[in-house]
């Protein structure tokens, strides 16, 4: 907007990334000086931030607190009693402390890991810059009071540090340097700043160096006054600063080239001008270039059990390996605006030195860039100087490691010489701040491989490695070396005839690397580059050597592609609607395992963690495919329960650290994921497995929730008495007769609705229900043969639990024309008309539904109600509730922070909005239902480009969140981590195609809309395939009259399902 001189649009209006730009136009004739001011006010409230504004607006007022500021800031330095000269040394210090510190060497420091938790023993968090004082003589004094002036200089201008002072006096009797010490605090008054946070501490010995190592800035007293020293620390870094010559022709030109943009022939189902799906629909390719990029970033995950990849049409993501947050390989961003990229590849003819980036960022030309993503990779193409660029990027099936085959074609009669660097910003940790400082580098030339390590994370012990089939030729691990005073669109290395081959340890680093390559005319050649991480440097090179083979390479990624062609084939539909076939024959599938169990993360959120509730429903769907999965989920969580019966709300596996909530609905996933793999299989075995619960201390009165180490008890049971435990543990209940919501239920923005545990939460009513009556014939079976009396009191209290809620559901919870939602700790109630906002909330009229609790007349009513308040057909969205949170005197918890009509406040949370569409179809009405999935589909939402303009972000998998308000209406939110993928492929499966198998036994029932003449279903069971045909020839919605197996009825309409390698053919006449 400012290059193009477009002038702002002076609205403030809703917006994901918002900035502030203020803009003037300054007319400034021959010899004339302006003075323009740039006033930042900041205050608790609006009114006094804005008449500070207005009093600054004044240049009399400026220019008087000017005068006041030199004033203060002299008084300060009279009171020091220091001189212009020291002032000037202790800012430098500041820089040093604050900021990367190259002239301090940490090349000692490189074979051993520094765990942080060790500076905890001297009192010192880590959290703040250290400035250490080493001091060996009690005539060194003189020094050590200039250090502490420093100090007190720092305190003055409200910068917090860490002074540490290490007594190396050899042991003596006298202890004279001891003295001397505390002599010189006291003599400053700064006694009571020891051994506190931003204080002073005091210390004899350091035997790992771990204080050392973590010190931001080193005085040792013996060196003489500080200016000298840092003075000779930046002459001896500048000396032996490894000067490297630049190319010969140093105008080195980004690549540019006439606007010629290659069409692809290719037809494209759901084409929207920017990309769409292949024929087969488990493709999707986009089409962008400089001038015509996406409205936002649209993502790509590939991962395995153990490591993964993100990556972006720009070539944006990042890398990790074991937990997508704590030990991220590179760098993450959600910048959504700037998508920074954390892995570039480089490209330099080296004959005109024209350089261009394989990826949209962030050095792109004015050519087209054709991205391809697929179940399992993603591929990059690009034409530039007449070289033909085809990139495929995978991670294989069990090793970790992302695999990139660069696949170059000369174009030309020609030989033409190439350099390539391979760019990627090293965390191996969890952020890049905390750690960019501590990695070493090293490069093995036997193995041609580049090797990094974190020096403190002693979580993750592990090594990083970088190698391609084509020799490294240099490398270089300082970004200030690469980057130089320019930028990654810009980089001023790739001047230079070769890198530095610099390790760095104590540097802001990066790993670049350089390959030269030759393509004679015509000529293509693949090249190899690999990002991988071993536990041991042995495994390292011997996985390295095997990824040199671009045979071996292209032989994992066709395992990698049979693998998803194998899961998917398990489950295909052929209906009438493109988009659900589409979404039903992988994509669903394919978010749910990669990013919601095997990554657990997205461009969006970076997770890591396991969720209680989350993973757990995540295997809804997966059942159809492997029942293995929701059984191994169900066990993996059983394991995270108190024996007080509730969770932890969610955990790292690595560090055996979650968080111990009030959430009151958590638990009783694992009771409702239980009896759905029971329902599904008939399997009651796992019943008997037995986990052991975590330890841990119980929320004390008042404390709502505590991250902490939880690690497993010695108490065991079996997966019944943990289901048992889980509902004993949900069966409190308030004054309505409702059970107490806690710090929220399944909507976690209902923080303060009942924290005070006193709210009572009419959704978990439905829920609780739902979940009772169908545990209390699975406790009648187990009590068949066990004959035991608790058991059958539990069974009887159950019966009798739910005989009640049922009637305070459809008493108390009922407002006249729709469920109530909840009722707060001070008596208020949400979802009620009386409300000026959140009138309604959807989930308690879909749950009376789906948990068969509401009163039939109230179901047909309360489902009336949610389509007419909370079904947006113009944005395509269901809301959640309306009218959302804002200004009323309700305070339900932290949902209010979020704008109007934004993720769980009153916008689509796409969750809830499935249970709706599943509720319907419950109902029977299959026009309603169908036409709801089809609103909500992703693909519906980005049919044109003007439709991706307004919903923006991929339409490929499911959103979490669409926002319903204002300008932000019909925008998609967070995409891939969502736990709507699984819902959404179990209400189109079951719900409207009506696929459905109890205790191996298969039924149709489907819900379709009454237009639909016929559909075909083809399930795999083990061996055997199923080949369904439903035929609707009397266009009905619901109901069948007629099944047929293999050409003969079937009188009752079930099918038992076979695992013996035969097809059945079965018809369904509706």
């Amino acid at each position: 907007m400012v290059e193009n001189s477009k002038p702002f649009s002076k609205r403030i209006q809703y917006v994901t990334d918002p900035i502030l730009a203020i803009r003037r136009t300054i007319s400034i004739k021959p010899e004339q000086s302006i003075v323009t001011n740039l006033i930042l006010s900041v205050s608790e409230d609006r009114q006094t931030a804005i008449e500070n504004v207005k009093e600054y607006q004044s240049q009399k007022k400026i220019d008087k607190e000017y005068e006041l500021a030199i004033a203060k800031a002299d008084t300060e330095s009279r009171y020091l009693a220091l001189n212009a000269k020291q002032i000037e040394t202790y800012q430098k210090m500041i820089g040093y402390l604050l900021f990367s510190n190259p002239i301090q060497s940490k090349e000692k420091f490189k074979n051993e890991y520094y765990p942080k938790e060790e500076l905890w023993k001297y009192g010192i968090s880590g959290d703040l810059p250290i400035l250490l004082v080493k001091i060996q003589d009690s005539n060194e004094r003189e020094i050590l009071e200039e250090v502490l002036k420093a100090y007190e200089f720092f305190r003055i201008k409200n910068i917090e540090v860490d002074m540490v002072i290490l007594n190396e006096e050899s042991n003596s009797y006298e202890k004279y340097t001891k003295e001397a010490i505390q002599s010189a605090i006291l003599n400053v008054n700064l006694g009571y700043m020891q051994n506190i946070r931003g204080g002073i501490f005091t210390i004899e010995s350091d035997e790992m160096n771990i204080v050392e190592y973590y010190s931001n800035l080193i005085i040792d007293t013996k060196n003489g006054p500080i200016e000298r020293q840092i003075n000779d620390l930046e002459e001896i870094y500048l000396e032996n600063k490894k000067e490297i010559a630049n190319k010969s022709n140093t105008t080195r030109i980004l690549y540019e080239e006439d606007n010629v943009k290659k069409e692809s022939n290719e037809e494209l189902l759901y084409n929207n001008e920017y990309g769409g799906f292949n024929k087969e629909g488990n493709e999707y390719k986009i089409v962008v270039n400089k001038e015509n990029r996406l409205p936002t970033v649209w993502s790509h995950i590939m991962a395995n059990d153990k490591f993964g990849c993100l990556v972006t049409e720009s070539m944006g993501g990042y890398t990790w390996s074991k937990n997508s947050n704590l030990n991220k390989i590179t760098s993450w961003s959600n910048d959504q605006v700037i998508d920074p990229p954390s892995e570039i590849i480089y490209l330099q003819d080296e004959e005109t030195s024209k350089t261009w980036s394989i990826g949209l960022n962030p050095m792109p030309d004015n050519k087209n860039y054709e991205i391809t993503y697929g179940f399992g990779y993603a591929k990059y193409q690009h034409t530039s100087m007449n070289v033909e660029q085809n990139l495929t990027v995978f991670v294989p099936k069990k090793d970790s490691v992302k695999l990139s085959v660069l696949e170059l074609k000369n174009l030309e009669p020609k030989k033409k010489k190439l350099r390539l660097f391979y760019y990627i910003k090293p965390v191996l940790g969890e952020n890049d701040i905390k750690n960019s400082n501590n990695l070493t580098l090293q490069y093995k030339e036997n193995s041609n491989m580049l090797i990094v390590k974190n020096k403190v994370n002693t979580t993750f012990k592990q090594i990083v490695y970088i190698s391609s089939n084509e020799k490294i030729k240099s490398y270089t691990g300082s970004r200030e070396f690469f980057l130089g005073n320019k930028n990654l669109s810009n980089p001023e290395a790739l001047e230079k005839i070769i890198l530095n081959n610099k390790n760095v340890l104590g540097e802001d680093s990066v790993i670049v690397s350089q390959i030269d390559i030759e393509l004679e005319a015509f000529e293509r050649k693949e090249i190899s580059l690999i990002l991988g991480v071993e536990e041991n440097l042995l495994e390292c090179q011997d996985k390295a050597y095997q990824y040199t083979k671009i045979p071996k390479i292209k032989e994992e990624l066709e395992i990698v592609k049979n693998e998803w062609k194998n899961i998917l084939e398990i489950v295909q539909v052929k209906t009438p609607l493109e988009s659900l076939n589409i979404m039903m024959n992988g994509w669903l599938i394919y978010q749910t395992i990669t990013s919601r169990l095997k990554a657990r993360t997205a461009f969006y959120q970076a997770g890591g963690a396991f969720g209680f509730r989350d993973q757990l429903q995540d295997t809804i769907c997966l059942k159809y495919f492997s029942t293995d999965i929701m059984k191994e989920q169900i066990i993996k969580h059983s394991k995270h329960q108190f024996i007080e019966g509730d969770v932890e709300h969610w955990w790292h596996e690595e560090t055996n650290r979650g968080i111990r909530t009030l959430f009151s609905d958590d638990l009783l996933w694992l009771v409702y994921l239980t009896e759905e793999y029971i329902s599904f299989t008939g399997d009651y075995q796992i019943l008997n497995e037995k986990t052991n619960y975590v330890e841990g201390d119980v929320l004390e009165e008042g404390v709502e929730e505590r991250y902490d180490e939880y690690l497993g008890g010695k108490v065991e049971e079996s997966i019944f008495m943990h289901c048992q435990r889980a509902i004993k543990k949900s069966l409190n209940f308030g004054q309505n007769g409702l059970p107490k919501i806690g710090s929220g239920d399944w909507n976690d923005g209902f923080s303060k609705v009942g924290n005070k545990k006193i709210g009572e939460s009419v959704w978990l009513g439905f829920f609780l229900y739902d979940v009772l009556n169908k545990w209390i014939p699975i406790c009648e079976k187990i009590n068949e043969e066990k004959n035991d009396e608790i058991l059958q009191r539990d069974i009887e209290q159950y019966r009798s639990i739910i005989e009640r809620l049922k009637k305070n559901l459809n008493t108390n919870g009922w407002d006249g024309r729709w469920y109530k939602r909840a009722f707060t700790d001070n008596g208020e109630i949400l979802g009620t008309m009386q409300n000026e906002e959140c009138k309604i909330d959807g989930i308690s009229q879909s749950w009376s539904i789906i948990s068969n609790a509401g009163d039939n007349d109230k179901k047909y009513i309360s489902i009336e109600s949610l389509e007419n308040h909370l079904v947006d057909k113009e944005s395509g969205i269901i809301k959640l509730l309306d009218p959302p949170f804002e200004k009323s005197k309700l305070e339900p918890g932290y949902i209010k922070a979020y704008l109007p009509g934004t993720r769980e406040n009153g916008g689509q949370y796409t969750h809830g909005a499935i249970w709706a569409i599943i509720a319907e179809a419950m109902l029977g009405f299959g026009n309603k239902a169908t036409e709801l999935f089809r609103m909500i589909n992703p693909i519906e939402h980005s049919r044109t480009k003007e439709a991706v303009q307004k919903y923006k972000v991929e339409p490929y998998v499911v959103a979490a969140d669409i926002y319903g308000q204002k300008n932000l209406a019909g925008r998609g939110g967070w995409t891939w981590y969502t736990g709507s993928s699984s819902w959404m492929y179990e209400a189109g499966i079951k719900y409207i195609l009506g696929l459905n198998i109890q205790n191996k036994v298969l039924t149709i029932n489907p819900c379709i809309p009454n237009d639909w003449k016929a559909y075909k279903i083809r399930y795999k069971y083990g061996n055997s395939i199923y080949n369904i045909k439903v035929n609707n020839l009397n266009n009905k919605c619901s109901g069948i009259e007629k099944m047929l197996l293999n050409g003969e009825k079937v009188e009752n309409k079930k099918i038992y399902l076979q695992d013996d390698g035969k097809v059945y053919n079965v018809e369904i006449i509706m």
